[in-house]
């Protein structure tokens, strides 16, 4: 990042942003109970909370110890088994060191929210935790973190530990998120801009304990624009593709050949053990695929642990050089650990490069439906893979028919997101339809267009038309066209937009966007002036709800010299219940 754009940070040194100063409830501090919730409830168990905050805040201030500014603390339980939210208020000193309250609601799927409020009144900071288990006459012991909220907390990794990198990933594993990779550096070679100097470096960030901690060891190979996925069964992350550089111009995005894709297309971290690992063969076991080199390659988790990997050719699709090979997906296996299946197996319609892919829904054998969009330039813009009964297994199918706005205009979409939003009701019978949104992408039409602020729609997946459709309806416009954008549903009502490259060769100036799929609009947020712009970032959804912003560059300039990685978390105010 330039050094104008770069986070300010209370203390640089330090690679674990968080304040020092534990403060837990303490008994003493007496409680103002709702008007309606003011009796304990008939069965309840207590709660003991370590709470902490990040210590940085972001957009050019330094950081402050939130703790001295926080008069009263909010504390929220909901549940589904629960008629209404329980709630309670305490005067907070900042001093506390012990907390019980001892009138929660007991039970299991309790989501618990805590609110810092200031002394006007007004809710600044935020921290949640969810799907906790409450035993009744019981004490449950828990972390949680504070983050501001409608403003940018930084974790305020210093240059030492990782420098800047655009095409990160990150892959969440409950409470905690792995960040692997990236390109670190960018040179001037052959009159093409380089970005380069993949990284081997992994972190681990905890969103109860607010810590962010550097692994010992590294992964197998340097990637960058990669894809990874959390295996909840093995208790693994698989990390797939990515290439070791790309180049750059003012007429396209970053292109990658086959020849710089990863030599190890794929490895696992294994989360008891902290350690990445690259499967081997077994004596007298199956054979091991060895996958297709994929960048920015599309992982579909199945059940039992089972994941597509998918698409993740160079791009426009029409230059791919071996259109087979991109017209089939790879399967890893969770019985083997590895990746099996022969050249061929599991094929799409076409070639994809670029693509987004969004989950659809169950089937009615409680398989998984996902929808794979655009990435390519020729007619087939879309389609399902359902999966089947047989672990493993399942089929694209491709018989869609597109309807509405997006046909208005030439060329397929490349680097779109595509996010479910829900279910809508559809024809006379008002059968139930599947909502999606998609936003932003690059379209290719014999040369690469740039990105249009009108390339964002609403689409709905009709499944009981034969074929099944997809009818686009485009709203908006946003500001401007953006692609390799964050688009993050942070709860059932709001998407977040972040970021994305606005233009080709130049700085972005795409910030942040909010969509509310209940009006299905689109503004501005609070604080979207204070967002360090920027594409090429990881953009996730945390356990609290919040969101993580890790890496990204406001042009692949930037890369030329060096600067601390640029990692945030956002806590829109629609988490606030109540707002």
């Amino acid at each position: 990042m330039h050094p104008s754009r770069q986070r300010t940070t209370h203390d640089p040194k330090p690679s674990v942003s968080r304040w020092a100063l534990v403060a837990i409830f303490a008994t003493a501090i007496v409680f103002a109970g709702c008007a309606t919730l003011d009796e304990p409830p008939a069965e309840s168990g207590s709660l003991g909370i370590g709470l902490s905050a990040l210590s940085s805040s972001c957009g050019g201030e330094p950081g402050t110890n939130p703790f001295p500014k926080i008069a009263k603390l909010r504390l929220v339980v909901r549940g589904d088994d629960l008629d209404t939210s329980y709630e309670k208020v305490a005067n907070f000193s900042g001093s506390s060191k012990d907390f019980e309250d001892t009138a929660v609601p007991a039970g299991n799927g309790r989501e618990i929210t805590l609110v810092g409020l200031d002394s006007s009144g007004s809710s600044k900071w935020f921290a949640r935790r969810s799907g906790l288990s409450v035993p009744k006459n019981k004490a449950t012991e828990i972390d949680m973190t504070l983050m501001a909220v409608s403003d940018f907390t930084c974790l305020g990794l210093d240059q030492g530990s990782m420098a800047n990198v655009v095409f990160p990933s990150i892959a969440r594993m409950g409470n905690r998120v792995l960040i692997t990779g990236g390109f670190g550096v960018a040179s001037d070679v052959s009159g093409k801009l380089t970005i380069g100097s993949a990284q081997q470096k992994a972190f681990i960030f905890d969103t109860y304990t607010g810590t962010l901690e550097q692994l010992p060891g590294l992964m197998k190979t340097p990637r960058g624009a990669h894809s990874s996925v959390y295996l909840p069964k093995l208790n693994k992350v698989l990390i797939v593709g990515g290439a070791q550089e790309m180049t750059s111009d003012t007429k396209g995005p970053p292109e990658w050949n086959v020849s710089k894709g990863v030599n190890v297309p794929y490895e696992l971290f294994d989360v008891t053990t902290g350690e990445f690992e690259v499967p081997v063969a077994a004596e007298g076991g199956p054979a091991l695929h060895t996958p297709t080199k994929r960048v920015f390659p599309n992982l579909m988790l199945l059940s039992d642990d089972y994941v597509v990997s998918l698409g993740g050719g160079v791009w426009p699709s029409s230059k791919i050089s071996d259109p087979e090979t991109y017209a089939s997906s790879d399967l890893f296996d969770p019985t083997v650990g590895a990746f099996v299946n022969p050249k061929g197996s599991l094929p799409l319609q076409s070639a994809r490069a670029g693509a987004a892919v969004a989950f659809v829904g169950t089937t009615p054998l409680g398989t998984s439906k996902y929808l794979i969009w655009q990435g390519t330039n020729s007619a087939d813009k879309a389609e399902i893979f359902r999966e089947s009964s047989t672990p493993g297994t399942g089929v694209f199918e491709f018989e869609l028919k597109i309807k509405g706005s997006i046909l208005e205009k030439t060329g397929g979409l490349y680097f779109s997101s595509l996010t479910r939003i829900g279910t809508v009701e559809i024809g006379e019978d008002k059968h139930e339809g599947v909502l999606f949104l998609s936003a932003g992408g690059v379209r290719y039409d014999g040369g690469w267009k740039n990105p249009d602020p009108t390339d964002v729609y609403l689409v709905t997946l009709d499944e009981q038309t034969s074929p099944p459709s997809l009818d686009t309806q485009a709203i908006g416009p946003l500001t401007m066209g953006l692609y390799m954008h964050g688009t993050t549903l942070t709860d059932d009502t709001h998407v977040l937009l972040s970021g994305g490259f606005s233009a080709f060769g130049s700085a972005t100036e795409a910030a942040l966007k909010v969509f509310s799929t209940t009006n299905k609009t689109l503004s501005d947020p609070p604080a979207a002036e204070k967002f360090v712009k920027r594409g090429g970032h990881g953009a996730l959804r945390l356990g609290n709800d919040c969101v993580l912003f890790f890496g990204g560059v406001t042009e692949f300039a930037d890369l030329k010299t060096n600067h601390a990685a640029v990692s945030d978390v956002y806590c829109p105010a629609h988490l606030v219940p109540g707002s």
